[in-house]
């Protein structure tokens, strides 16, 4: 759906944003909280928030190239601010965590932004206070919608991705085997998605991003689900491409082409330990039913059953 929009708009929430960038002090290369950069502040904001991340992880997060974020992280390091560790399924990839002392430097970033925020708001109405949240985060969402749809492309798969998804579906299992030792990295079907996905009333979604395929996310009737319910099957991003917005365009993608094929119910199977998948689905709207429907053959990995009305 396109919607017009007032060029006078446009106009002024560019020169708001401008005016925003400058009074928060964003220009200046030295900040309040002592010698890290900004960007180095963001780094350290986002090691907080997940505890570890990666380099192509906090390329991804904070839209930024991967030799801005590694020159970041070496000064992070060499200051003492951060940890690494190896990856213990990649050797070529490594972790970062906040040390006892960037911990300590967070605590001061947030003392002086809630301060600066804290101070400006407290010159505007109650009223306002709660529009001035809601706006500015509606606004951080569309932005970062418009550019996950320039940034990724998520396209039918074709039979060359075969391979290329194998390989994903195993390192994102096997980044949380843990939670169920019987999990298996690899089932039959994985080995030839495209074929599988074959059906009139079936279809895979890939996500890439420069060529390179990043997640995807399909769709198929469920097996003793009768005609009009579907099953979410096999959505898995890499971490690079989690908490873009990524997931919500993928999930349109299965439900559109569930609408259109008659499905009046679309029903994903997840573990509790799988938060963050949890959490997807909610805010997109499943609801969470008491028992599975249908037949998956996931009982030994997954506790968690919703369903999306279409």
């Amino acid at each position: 759906m396109h919607i017009a929009i007032d060029p006078e708009t446009v106009a002024a929430v560019r020169l708001a944003s401008r005016q925003m960038v400058r009074e928060l002090g964003l220009l200046r290369r030295t900040h309040p909280w002592g010698s890290c950069s900004l960007t180095e502040g963001y780094v350290l904001l986002e090691l907080e928030r997940n505890r570890e991340q990666r380099v192509q992880d906090l390329v991804a997060t904070l839209n930024l190239d991967k030799s801005t974020i590694s020159r970041a992280i070496s000064h992070l390091l060499r200051n003492g601010l951060v940890t690494d560790r190896a990856d213990a399924f990649d050797k070529r990839s490594k972790w970062f965590a906040l040390t006892k002392s960037g911990r300590r430097l967070v605590a001061t970033i947030h003392r002086y932004a809630e301060e600066q925020v804290a101070s400006a708001m407290a010159e505007m109405p109650p009223a306002e206070q709660q529009r001035l949240a809601d706006s500015i985060g509606g606004y951080a969402k569309a932005l970062r919608r418009v550019r996950v749809r320039e940034q990724f492309a998520v396209r039918p798969i074709r039979p060359d991705d075969d391979d290329a998804l194998l390989s994903l579906f195993i390192y994102v299992r096997r980044e949380h085997v843990g939670f169920d030792e019987t999990i298996r990295l690899s089932y039959p079907d994985d080995h030839n998605l495209s074929r599988s996905y074959k059906g009139p009333r079936s279809r895979y979604w890939v996500a890439e991003t420069e060529g390179r395929i990043v997640g995807g996310a399909g769709t198929a009737p469920l097996k003793g689900g009768g005609r009009h319910v579907c099953e979410l099957q096999k959505m898995y991003l890499l971490p690079e491409a989690r908490g873009v917005g990524l997931g919500r365009v993928l999930l349109d993608a299965c439900a559109d082409f569930a609408r259109k094929k008659d499905f009046r119910t679309l029903y994903a199977e997840t573990n509790a330990k799988l938060t963050s998948a949890a959490a997807l689905y909610r805010a997109y709207g499943f609801e969470p039913l008491a028992e599975p429907l249908g037949e998956t053959g996931h009982a030994a990995v997954t506790d968690r059953y919703l369903a999306l009305r279409l």
